[in-house]
């Protein structure tokens, strides 16, 4: 297995850390209730950004013209990123500039109205039609003003219902398993998303709203276990004592031209430096992967569901796991991977990790697991071994008493290989359902 499949192996585990940049947010935006959720997509899709002047935004002001062509501009942008086919009949309608719901859906209809096939009756029937409208329960007011976080929800249905009309959703790889009046979803996650990876296919939403809770791997939203499991990763003997004065002189180079002050490294131990040099080159390139991945999607939107949150593992686990390699093991993959760095500035690891999620979200199975079907030692470690355990827990749910519906989130690699999860789970005499892409 190469060394840049290696990383992509184990950085499930390694962004723990960067995901409490967003877990541990201080200050929050001013934001209705109704309209968390619907915001939070709105930003996994790339329709508004994720920055820290929208951590204290206020999305319950009036809709202004700045915000208006920020929100057309990104949209376009969203919806030429997809091969939509498109409406050649279709007509746009006059615009009223007026700021209200009913200009906002005229602008928003004039977007989405040619890639969707029942767009002939005009904006607004297209918007009642469509179920993306919602009102008060009573009436649309569709003369009243519009606040921002109203254009937002409004923006964002309507690009996310074209984008599944047309089954264009993220697919990932999802299977079912039934039995005993139980269900389980499995779904596999990449780490480190983008926006590409969003709207996730309704098929796949659909499963996940309708269970009753939600298993991962590790819950890396809770900030007091992550911080306690880090104390792990510390060591009392110094990095200049384990590396060969070569190698760590190699390793202070690129540190120092990623801008990261040598304190921030020098006690971590071998395991952890070997984790913190795999996530650089991706999290320069996409600094926002680790907060779009899709682990921390369903978390996040659970959380905002009071949907009960369940481990197939624990942070303490994961972490114990990456410790128990042995160091000599890791230096010789700290070795390989500064030697890559050197030679093409991680351009090859980030065009992999590109590479990986097209596969994810085409549903592409098969390419996927070429990436997963290693037989060295590392790829023993990081997934051979724990898939049996994995299905072990799986095979809990469904012998339950308690008739439930579960949505199992853990990285694809746990499921797409030869002998993984879904393998175990066979040998158990489950049948499995292939959704990929259905």
């Amino acid at each position: 297995m190469k060394i840049l499949n290696k990383v992509t192996v184990t950085l499930g585990l390694t962004l723990t850390l960067s995901t409490q940049v967003f877990a541990t947010q201080i200050q929050q935006p001013t934001i209705s209730p109704w309209a968390i959720k619907i915001v939070n997509n709105a930003q996994m899709q790339g329709i508004i950004p994720i920055s820290p002047e929208q951590q204290t935004k206020d999305y319950t002001i009036v809709l202004n013209k700045n915000e208006l062509d920020s929100l057309n501009s990104s949209s376009v942008k969203k919806l030429e990123s997809y091969n939509l086919k498109q409406n050649k009949n279709f007509k746009p309608e006059a615009l009223k500039n007026n700021f209200t719901k009913e200009d906002v859906i005229i602008n928003i209809y004039n977007l989405v109205g040619k890639y969707a096939d029942d767009s002939g009756n005009g904006a607004v029937e297209y918007f009642k039609a469509n179920n993306l409208i919602k009102g008060n329960g009573v009436e649309l007011e569709l003369d009243k003003t519009a606040t921002l976080e109203q254009a937002i929800a409004l923006y964002t249905r309507a690009i996310t219902d074209v984008i599944d009309d047309q089954n264009m959703g993220g697919k990932g790889v999802f299977y079912k398993v039934e039995a005993n009046g139980n269900t389980v979803y499995l779904f596999g996650s990449i780490h480190v998303g983008d926006s590409a990876m969003y709207p996730i296919d309704s098929d796949v939403m659909n499963a996940f709203n309708s269970s009753n809770e939600l298993f991962v791997e590790a819950d890396i939203t809770n900030s007091e276990k992550v911080m306690a499991a880090q104390s792990s990763l510390v060591s009392e003997t110094p990095l200049t004592e384990k590396l060969s004065p070569e190698l760590y002189s190699r390793l202070k180079a690129i540190m120092d031209k990623y801008q990261i002050p040598e304190e921030n490294y020098k006690n971590l131990k071998v395991s952890a430096l070997y984790s913190t040099i795999s996530s650089i080159p991706m999290l320069t390139e996409m600094p926002l992967g680790s907060v779009k991945g899709i682990d921390q999607y369903f978390l996040v939107n659970s959380k905002l569901d009071n949907k009960k949150i369940g481990e197939v593992e624990s942070i303490e686990f994961q972490f114990d796991m990456l410790n128990n390699f042995g160091d000599e093991k890791y230096i010789k993959l700290i070795e390989d991977l500064v030697t890559q760095i050197e030679k093409d500035n991680g351009k090859e690891l980030v065009k992999d990790t590109k590479k990986m999620q097209k596969y994810w979200i085409d549903g592409n199975e098969k390419d996927f697991a070429k990436i997963f079907n290693g037989s060295d030692e590392f790829t023993k470690h990081l997934l051979v071994d724990r898939d049996p355990k994995m299905a072990e827990k799986i095979d809990a749910m469904l012998k339950s008493k308690e008739k439930k519906t579960y949505f199992v989130v853990v990285g694809s690699g746990h499921y797409v290989p030869e002998k993984s999860v879904l393998h175990y789970l066979k040998e158990k005499g489950y049948t499995i359902e292939n959704l990929t892409g259905k």
